[in-house]
C-alpha cells in the first residue's frame, strides 16, 4: 500500500483499470466495425449523378405540413413494447398509456421540433450499450452495441422516415435512423456507457 492510500484503495484502483480495458477494446472494436469505408470518388460521382436533386411537388408539400396527432399515434403503435428508455427515462409505454392527457402536448413538442428545428442537445443524446448476445463469448462480438435515443426524438423520426416512396412522412420503417442514403438524426451525439 502505498503511502496516504486507504485500505482497499489498491483493488478499486485495479477495478477502474479493468473497466478502462474493457471500453477500450469496446470502442476499438466498434470503430473497426463500423468505421469509414474507402470509396472511389468516382463511384461516388456516379451515384450522386443518379439521384433527383429535387423532391416532386407532391412530395414536397407533406415536407412542410405541421404533424398530427393522427400521425404521432400511428408512430407510437409501430413502437416495440417494453423498450429501454433514453436518457431521459421516458420510454415509449409511458406514451402510449398516457395519450389521451399528453396528446396536445406532445403534437406541440413535435412540431416546435420538425417545423421551428428547435431541438436542444439533450434530446439528440444517445447513449450506446452494448448488450450480450445468447449463448456467445465475452468477446466484442459477442455483444450487440444499441443506442438509447429519447422517445420524443424518435417519434419523430419515425414519423419523418419515409415509407415506401421517397419524400412522404409516414411510419412503416422498422429502423428510421438507418435508412438507405438518408440521415435522418443529424447532430446525434452518441457517448458510451
Amino acid at each position: 500500500m502505498r503511502h496516504g492510500d486507504q485500505p482497499g484503495a489498491e483493488p478499486a484502483r485495479q477495478h477502474h483499470r479493468q473497466a478502462q480495458r474493457y471500453d477500450s477494446t469496446f470502442v476499438t472494436h466498434l470503430r473497426k466495425k463500423y468505421g469509414p469505408i474507402a470509396v472511389d470518388s468516382r463511384c461516388v460521382a456516379t451515384i450522386m449523378d443518379a439521384i433527383r436533386t429535387t423532391c416532386p411537388t407532391t412530395y414536397a408539400d407533406s415536407l412542410d405540413r405541421p404533424i398530427t396527432p393522427e400521425e404521432i399515434l400511428t408512430a407510437l403503435r409501430t413502437g416495440g413494447r417494453n423498450k429501454a428508455p433514453g436518457s431521459d427515462g421516458i420510454g415509449l409505454d409511458f406514451y402510449s398509456v398516457h395519450w389521451g392527457t399528453i396528446r396536445t402536448d406532445l403534437n406541440e413538442l413535435l412540431n416546435q421540433m420538425f417545423l421551428q428545428k428547435n431541438i436542444n442537445p439533450q434530446q439528440k443524446h444517445g447513449a450506446i450499450v452494448c448488450l450480450p448476445k445468447p449463448n456467445r463469448e465475452q468477446t466484442p462480438e459477442g455483444f450487440r452495441p444499441i443506442t438509447l435515443l429519447n422517445t420524443d426524438y424518435k417519434l419523430l423520426g419515425r414519423i419523418l422516415s419515409p415509407p415506401s416512396a421517397p419524400g412522404i412522412r409516414g411510419s412503416s420503417s422498422n429502423q428510421p435512423a438507418f435508412l438507405r442514403s438518408v440521415k435522418l438524426y443529424p447532430g446525434t451525439s452518441f457517448h458510451s456507457t
